[in-house]
């Protein structure tokens, strides 16, 4: 019987010591934190116009607009032109009647996009995009500068009238004229 108190004692001793050591290493151990890893940023392709009539982009790690160029005399931002001018689209049938005429949809007009890049040196960045109007019209401000105008190829027929360079000066006005032939015949 002493042999069994004695085991109950060093049972009861063990299992209090753990409870103590348990309690002691708890609160004197140090907690230690890790703030989770930097996610890579991904910058948005827009574009900041400087007071010379260059652009600039995004870049860096906050995705801050890069500086613009110096300059000794920056053209005013207020400084602007237009581009103005006229779409045809044709053949649409393959027999034309003079008292029938086959017209383009506002719809065909509208599929006819026109893209507007900045013609530098170093990049061609789109500034804008056209879409002519019912009857083939377009027309669109633009900050002094130059530029060239085109259209996606087409699989049939041609296109007349660009790709073009393009000299926007302060109140001047800029025609031009193109001609879509969808190569109907």
């Amino acid at each position: 019987m002493k042999k069994a108190i004695l085991i109950a004692f060093l049972v009861i001793v063990v299992i209090a010591g753990a409870g103590v050591f348990s309690n002691t290493l708890g609160t004197k151990l140090p907690i230690y934190t890790t703030n989770p890893p930097k996610q890579p940023i991904a910058c948005t392709q827009d574009a900041k116009l400087c007071s010379d009539g260059s652009y600039v982009s995004r870049s860096g790690p906050n995705c801050a607009f890069a500086q613009c160029p110096i300059s000794k005399e920056p053209t005013p931002v207020t400084q602007k032109g237009t581009l103005k001018g006229h779409m045809t689209i044709g053949p649409i049938c393959p027999v034309e009647r003079i008292d029938n005429p086959c017209l383009p949809t506002p719809e065909m007009y509208a599929s006819k996009k026109i893209y507007i890049y900045k013609a530098d040196m170093l990049s061609k960045l789109r500034v804008a995009t056209i879409t002519p109007d019912a009857k083939g019209n377009f027309s669109i401000v633009l900050p002094v500068g130059n530029y060239s105008a085109n259209m996606d190829s087409m699989s049939v027929g041609s296109i007349t009238g660009i790709p073009e360079i393009i000299k926007i000066v302060n109140g001047g006005v800029v025609v031009l004229d193109i001609n879509v032939d969808t190569g109907i015949r």
